[in-house]
Order: structure tokens, then C-alpha cells, then sequence
């Protein structure tokens, strides 16, 4: 009885350390002090790129938001657009995923959202992994009868 008991926790460890593992979500406390801007606004746009190789599919990416209201920074004004840059990268290949994160925790356009950014060669990154936070979920067309 012990042989399979031992067995059996050998082998959940094992799959355990082939699970694939997410970036743990930063708290509230780890977004703000890490941000150099935090804006709220509307998704305008999402523009992506994509990329196939043998294990991923990757996307890169920027956010357009339209920036209603500052909770931190000085370079950014209500009305201004900001571009948000992102990545997502979802595993493709064969066997289990190795232990990478997925990216961004992506809103849908014409979310609220709240973006935790970081000021970075010349522009915007939005935190990883959960640094643009929806507020509220755009209207979508209402279901048929």
C-alpha cells in the first residue's frame, strides 16, 4: 500500500511539473507601484500581428484606449488616445507546454478598462499579465427571440 501511494504521488508531481504555468496576476498594490501611468478609458481598437511556428502561436500587439480619467502620471491628458503594447502567445506544439506564461489578459473593444502601464522605449506597456483590468464589458447586439 505504501509502494502505491508513493508511486502515485511520484507520478502527480511529475505531471504537475509539466502543467503549463501562467504569470501569477500582480495584486492591486503590485500594479500600482509598478505602473509609471494608470489611465481608464474606452477600447477603441486592438491591432494585431501573428506569428505560427512549430510550438506557438503568437500575437503582438497594441491597444488603443480613449482615456477618460488619470490615476497616475503626468504625460497623459482626458481625450488622448494611448496605445497599450501586448502579447499573448497560446502553445500549438506537440506534448505538454513548457512553463511560459500566456501574456496579457486581453479586454474586447469597446471595454472599460483600467490600464496599469509602464513608460518604455518610446511608448506604452501595458503590465503583465493583468494590466489592463475590465470595468465594465461592452454592449454586445442583443440576442434574437
Amino acid at each position: 500500500m505504501k509502494r502505491v501511494v508513493t508511486v502515485c504521488l511520484l507520478v502527480s508531481v511529475a505531471f504537475v511539473a509539466t502543467v503549463h504555468a501562467e504569470i501569477e496576476p500582480k495584486s492591486k498594490e503590485q500594479l500600482q507601484s509598478g505602473s509609471t501611468d494608470i489611465a481608464i478609458g474606452t477600447v477603441k481598437m486592438i491591432y494585431t500581428e501573428e506569428t505560427k511556428d512549430a510550438q506557438w502561436h503568437k500575437t503582438v500587439g497594441v491597444i488603443e484606449i480613449a482615456v477618460s480619467k488619470l490615476e497616475k502620471g503626468d504625460k497623459l491628458a482626458l481625450g488622448d488616445s494611448v496605445y497599450a503594447r501586448f502579447w499573448t502567445q497560446h502553445w500549438i506544439g506537440k506534448g505538454n507546454p513548457p512553463p511560459f506564461g500566456t501574456g496579457h489578459h486581453l479586454p474586447k473593444k469597446g471595454d472599460e478598462v483600467r490600464v496599469y502601464l509602464e513608460r518604455k522605449d518610446g511608448g506604452y506597456d501595458a503590465l503583465l499579465p493583468n494590466g489592463l483590468e475590465v470595468i465594465t464589458k461592452a454592449k454586445g447586439p442583443k440576442a434574437k427571440p
